[in-house]
């Protein structure tokens, strides 16, 4: 027998010729191939004077099959229904991150499809296609075929969705002195609030908060502010009872706010019986230890899920494997993806995982997790990782960590096998270990860096990794490139409490407030360049809220500083300053 290049690749000393070279051996024989490639395998039998020789090609391929993982821009992926959820007509862009493939292929539910490791797509219909993806070997570095399902659920962009979609919001607009009308563009903020913007993306409209206070009062309430003066009619449906009402603003006026705490009665509560419930057992799900048990590096590793017989119907499942991201690529928003009961998974790197699993059928759901340790697949004794992980801050573009000043940040360094982790915070303060603490006092853009050693037996050499970050002030908007600084206070008698609102920017020129929790949107304000219209910027502010507000705007080139009041008690009046603030040239 004999394999293409003359020379096994244990044997240095041999020297390969363009012939195949035969050696004797045993029938059926083997044979290790040491790097990936396409071979030429040739046999030589020999017997009663006769000689025959017969040849067959074979693919050693470095891995296993292509990675089907993705990622998404351009859509927001649901926890409650486990699918992608995207306006009708927005592009939403599909990115493989396998990039060792013969083809990927994008099949889109809808008729349409695409090739290419990027493929951009526009759902043009509403529903709940499924897309596909199929990747394919390069025969190199990955072999056979592997493809994932992507759930979707096309939604009318028209349309805020609110409160598990129970409640949706639509706006209409007019304008009669410009002789045009139209219908907002919905944008989700949280689950009970969301904004409509009417002639561009960046430009905030009306916001409406649907808040279920069946527990305060009985009631669902309505809460909406405008930063417009346009004709503007609001409709709010009740998708479960079919209760609607309507909220108009009058064409010229500044938008009114809307407080209606009688929107709707909640379902009564059940009379008490006199006979006692039956007991309910709460569903599970099960899942299994990986097969195999000790898995290495580049293994497929599988994992079950089982539900209990509570679930009914069709089940679904969201895995996620533990690593979805790697630790060093800060800008991957990783998460759980769609997956069948029975999943699997390839590993690049060394580490003890935790699987999760969450199945859900109707309005049961549950989760279980499992853990993995991977093994190193590889006889050579490697550097450690520089790995790591960071709760504390919000991973961002170009590799940037965002924290508040005063937050603690938690560190951990991924590489269990390590003589000693060393974490650097810059002006001499250095924590060891393989975890470390540590809260940015000022705003600005400090730098840690993180030193690992080997221990010499599974790891050897060092290792380091700078991580950059960016500290921001959490109670100060900045509008229109950092020119206004906007700050809000609030406080209540009745509950004597008082504090400062967090700031969440929403465009370059609008942002929002909250108070007690980042699900509750209070004050939003927008600060406009109206310079070549009258020579002023325009400061609109609207609110949510009928607590005690002070709103401070900083113009920072002039010095102009104005302050709007709410009383505490008061349904928050509408801002709309068109005059205070009139440095366009900034001196």
């Amino acid at each position: 027998s004999g394999n293409q290049g003359g020379c096994p690749p244990v044997t240095p000393q041999c020297t390969p010729s363009l012939q195949a070279a035969f050696t004797p051996g045993g029938n059926p024989n083997t044979h290790v191939y040491a790097a990936a490639g396409t071979y030429t395998v040739s046999v030589q039998a020999t017997g009663g004077g006769v000689t025959k020789t017969a040849t067959r090609t074979l693919v050693v391929a470095s891995s296993g099959p292509p990675s089907p993982f993705y990622t998404i821009s351009g859509a927001t992926f649901s926890q409650t229904s486990g699918r992608w959820e995207v306006p009708m007509g927005q592009i939403v862009t599909f990115t493989a991150t396998e990039a060792n493939a013969a083809s990927w292929g994008w099949n889109f539910g809808d008729g349409s499809s695409a090739g290419g490791r990027t493929a951009t797509h526009a759902f043009t219909q509403l529903g709940a296609p499924n897309a596909i993806l199929t990747v394919i070997g390069d025969n190199t570095n990955t072999i056979g075929e592997s493809s994932s399902i992507i759930l979707f659920s096309i939604v009318d962009p028209s349309v805020l969705y609110l409160n598990n979609r129970r409640f949706e919001v639509r706006t209409s607009w007019t304008s009669t002195g410009q002789g045009t009308s139209g219908v907002g563009t919905a944008v989700s903020l949280t689950t009970d609030t969301g904004y409509f913007w009417f002639f561009n993306a960046s430009n905030l409209e009306v916001v409406v908060k649907v808040l279920d206070a069946c527990s305060i009062d009985g009631y669902f309430w309505v809460f909406g502010g405008g930063l417009t003066n346009l004709g503007v009619q609001l409709n709010v449906l009740d998708t479960q009872t079919g209760a609607a009402r309507t909220y108009s603003n009058t064409e010229g006026t500044a938008f009114q706010p809307i407080q209606d705490t009688r929107y709707e009665q909640c379902p009564a509560q059940a009379a008490a019986s006199t006979v006692a419930p039956r007991a309910t057992t709460a569903a599970t799900v099960t899942l299994s230890a990986p097969t195999p048990a000790t898995p290495v590096v580049g293994d497929t590793v599988s994992f079950t899920a089982t539900p209990s017989a509570e679930f009914t119907g069709t089940v679904t499942y969201l895995w996620d494997f533990g690593d979805s991201c790697p630790p060093v690529v800060p800008g991957c928003t990783g998460g759980s993806v769609a997956g069948p009961a029975t999943n699997t998974h390839r590993y690049a790197g060394p580490g003890t995982y935790t699987v999760s699993v969450t199945a859900t059928a109707g309005s049961v759901t549950a989760s279980d997790t499992q853990a993995v340790t991977v093994g190193e697949a590889s006889p050579t004794i490697p550097h450690p990782s520089a790995a790591y992980t960071i709760t504390g801050a919000t991973a961002g573009r170009n590799s940037i960590w965002a924290a508040p000043i005063n937050q603690v940040v938690t560190f951990t360094a991924s590489e269990t096998h390590a003589a000693s982790w060393a974490w650097d915070f810059g002006n001499g303060d250095v924590v060891s270990g393989p975890t470390a603490t540590h809260t940015f006092t000022a705003a600005g853009s400090p730098q840690v860096t993180l030193t690992v050693s080997g221990d010499g037996t599974l790891t050897d050499g060092v290792s380091s990794v700078v991580i950059r970050f960016e500290i921001t002030d959490p109670y100060t908007l900045l509008l229109d490139n950092g020119r206004f600084a906007v700050q809000v206070a609030w406080s209540s008698a009745a509950q004597a409490t008082s504090g400062f609102g967090t700031a969440t920017p929403l465009t370059s020129d609008t942002g929002y407030f909250w108070f007690f929790n980042p699900t509750n949107t209070e004050v939003v304000i927008k600060a406009l360049d109206a310079c070549s219209i009258d020579g002023h910027f325009w400061i609109f502010g609207s609110g949510l809220t009928n607590l005690g507000v002070v709103v401070t705007v900083t113009d920072t080139q002039s010095g102009t500083v104005m302050q709007y009041t709410n009383p505490d008690g008061s349904a928050f009046l509408p801002i709309q300053d068109f005059l205070s603030f009139n440095s366009c040239g900034g001196s």
